[in-house]
C-alpha cells in the first residue's frame, strides 16, 4: 500500500493517512473539495492549487474523472516514485480492471483499492478491497447494525462479499497507486511481512508467501487520535493476524512504547485465560516513526454486540462477569501501595474540574470528595493497581456466542485507582446497552463486590467514583461538540445529584 507512512500532525484521518507524511516535493490536489484538503496539508513544500505538468503527489479527494482514459490522465502528472490517489463518491465511476490496465501501462506499480467509510467526518476507516476475506471480516466484525441504513447496507453487501460486484456496490472507492520506484512506500508492508512469521502458525497460514500484505487502516476510538492503526491480514488469512500501530509524528514516539510495556507487565502476572490481551510481535521505525505489533486478539467489539439490541443491559452484566473477575485478579496481582503524589494525582482534579462541566453546587461536592479523601488517606491506606484506562465496549472484545474473549488497547494503561476499569465499563455498559430494571442496582453491587474482594473500605466507593467519572467526563468534554453525551457526564452529574447509581 503506498506510503502507509502517516498525516500531518494535527491532521483528520482521511486519505492523507495513506500517503507520505513529508512528501519529496509538491502536491496538486483537484477536485470540489481541494479548499478544505489545502487546510490539512504542511504549508511549506506543496503546491495545493491544481496547477503544474507534473508533482509527487497528485490527489483528487472527490474525482471527475469518470474513465480510465481521465484516471491516466490525472497519473501522467504524477513523477517517478511518487502517488496518485483518486477518490469517488456515488455510482458514477470507472471499471476496476480498466484503471488498473491503464495504470500499468504508465508505470504504476504498486495499485491498491479501498472502500473509505467516515465514522464521524472525513473518511477514518479505509477498508482494503482486495480480498474478499477482510470485505467479510469486516461486515461481521466492524459494521455495526445500529441504524437502519447500516442494517440495510450489511444486507445488500452481505451476497456479494465474495463478488467483483462488491466494489461497484459500495458508495464510495478510492484508488492509491505508485508509480515506479516506490521508496519508502513499502517500508511498513515489508515489516509487517516479516512479523507475520512470528505469527502462530494456526493464527496465520501466510508464512514464507510472496503476496504482500492486506493492510486496513481503522479509525482510532474518539476521534482522529495521535496515532494510526493498521489491520493486516496475510495471504489467504481469513481473519486479520496483526495489528500495527504507528504515530502519525515522530515525537509521539515514546508514547507507542506504553501498550508493549504494558503487555510485558500483563505476562509476567500470568493473568487467567478467560481474557486474552495481545502479545506484542515486534517493533521498527518507518520514516522516523515508530511501528509496534501486536497479536489480533480472536473476537468482536462488544460495541458490535451491543448494536444487536439481542440482550439487555442487565443480561449483558451477568455474561461480562468473566470480566469483572478478571479485573479484580489483574488489580489484586498488581496492587502495590500509592504514593503522596498518586493520591494527589488522582484526586486534585476534583478541586478544578473544566468549566461548564458541573454546576456550582456540584463543584462545591466535588472540593468535598477530594477533601474527604484527603482525610480517609490517613486511615485507610488505598493502594495503586495496574488499569487498562480504557475498559469501553469497543476494547472488549467477544465470540459470536457473546461470550468474553479478550480485552485491546492498552494505550492509556498505567497505575490508576482500584476500581477505576470495572466502574468505567459498568457506566458505559448501562448506556449502550438495552436498558432494563434493576440494572443499576447490579451495576453497584458487582462494583461493591470489586472493591471488597480488594480489601478497599467501603468509605471509598464516592471518591473513587467521582474521580473515574471526572477523568473520563474531562475527556469527553474536551473533544465533543455535544459533551452532555457522554456517558461519564452523565454518570458524574448524576452522582453529585445524589445518585449512587
Amino acid at each position: 500500500m503506498p506510503g502507509c507512512d502517516g498525516a500531518p500532525a494535527g491532521t483528520s484521518p482521511h486519505w492523507l493517512s495513506l500517503v507520505p507524511a513529508e512528501p519529496p516535493g509538491e502536491a496538486i490536489v483537484i477536485g470540489d473539495r481541494a479548499a478544505g484538503v489545502r487546510e490539512a496539508l504542511p504549508r511549506e513544500g506543496w503546491i495545493t492549487d491544481g496547477v503544474g505538468a507534473a508533482a509527487d503527489l497528485v490527489a483528487v479527494p472527490a474525482s471527475t474523472a469518470r474513465s480510465a482514459r481521465g484516471v491516466g490522465e490525472l497519473g501522467a502528472r504524477v513523477r517517478p516514485g511518487g502517488a496518485l490517489v483518486v477518490l469517488w463518491h456515488g455510482r458514477l465511476r470507472p471499471r476496476r480492471a480498466s484503471v488498473e490496465r491503464r495504470l500499468r501501462r504508465d508505470g504504476f506499480t504498486d495499485i491498491r483499492w479501498y472502500w473509505p467509510r467516515s465514522t464521524g467526518g472525513a473518511p477514518d476507516l479505509w477498508l482494503s478491497l482486495d480480498a474478499p476475506a477482510v470485505r467479510r471480516w469486516y461486515l461481521q466484525h466492524l459494521l455495526h447494525a445500529s441504524t437502519q441504513a447500516r442494517r440495510a447496507m450489511r444486507a445488500t453487501l452481505r451476497p456479494l462479499v465474495g463478488s467483483p460486484v462488491f466494489c461497484a456496490a459500495v458508495p464510495a472507492i478510492a484508488v492509491i497507486a505508485g508509480r515506479g520506484a516506490s521508496g519508502d512506500f513499502g517500508a511498513l508492508r515489508r515489516l509487517v511481512s516479516s512479523w507475520l512469521d512470528e505469527v502462530p502458525a494456526e493464527r496465520s497460514s501466510s508464512h514464507h508467501t510472496a503476496p504482500p500484505p492486506h493492510l486496513t487502516l481503522i479509525p482510532g476510538g474518539g476521534g482522529p487520535g495521535w496515532r494510526m492503526t493498521f489491520l493486516a491480514w496475510g495471504a489467504g488469512d481469513a481473519e486479520p493476524a496483526l495489528a500495527v500501530k504507528m504515530p502519525r509524528d515522530a515525537r509521539d514516539n515514546d508514547r507507542c512504547l506504553v501498550e508493549p510495556s504494558a503487555q510485558a507487565d500483563l505476562a509476567r502476572w500470568a493473568l487467567p485465560t478467560i481474557c486474552r490481551t495481545p502479545r506484542a510481535v515486534g517493533s521498527g521505525m518507518v520514516r522516523g516513526r515508530r511501528v509496534c505489533a501486536e497479536e489480533v486478539v480472536p473476537g468482536r467489539p462488544l460495541l458490535v454486540a451491543l448494536s444487536e439490541g439481542r440482550r439487555t443491559a442487565t443480561d449483558w452484566l451477568r455474561r461480562m462477569q468473566p470480566l469483572a473477575d478478571w479485573l479484580t485478579e489483574l488489580a489484586a496481582r498488581s496492587r502495590r501501595p500509592a504514593t503522596d503524589e498518586q493520591c494527589r494525582a488522582w484526586f486534585a482534579p476534583l478541586d478544578d474540574p473544566p468549566p461548564g462541566l458541573v454546576d456550582a453546587i456540584q463543584a462545591t461536592r466535588l472540593r468535598g470528595l477530594a477533601d474527604t479523601a484527603r482525610r480517609l488517606q490517613h486511615d485507610h491506606d488505598l493502594p495503586a493497581v495496574f488499569v487498562h484506562g480504557d475498559v469501553g465496549p469497543p476494547n472488549v472484545l467477544v465470540g459470536q456466542d457473546d461470550r468474553l474473549t479478550g480485552l485491546v488497547d492498552w494505550e492509556a494503561a498505567g497505575w490508576g485507582l482500584p476500581g477505576a476499569d470495572l466502574a468505567y465499563f459498568l457506566a458505559r455498559l448501562g448506556e449502550e446497552a438495552p436498558p432494563a430494571p434493576g440494572y443499576c442496582e447490579a451495576a453497584d453491587a458487582a462494583l461493591a463486590d470489586h472493591l471488597r474482594r480488594l480489601g478497599i473500605a467501603s468509605e471509598w466507593t464516592p471518591m473513587l467514583l467521582a474521580a473515574t467519572y471526572l477523568h473520563h467526563a474531562s475527556n469527553e468534554w474536551n473533544r465533543s461538540t455535544r459533551p452532555a453525551a457522554g456517558a461519564s457526564v452523565r454518570r458524574l452529574r448524576a452522582l453529585l445529584g445524589g445518585s449512587a447509581s
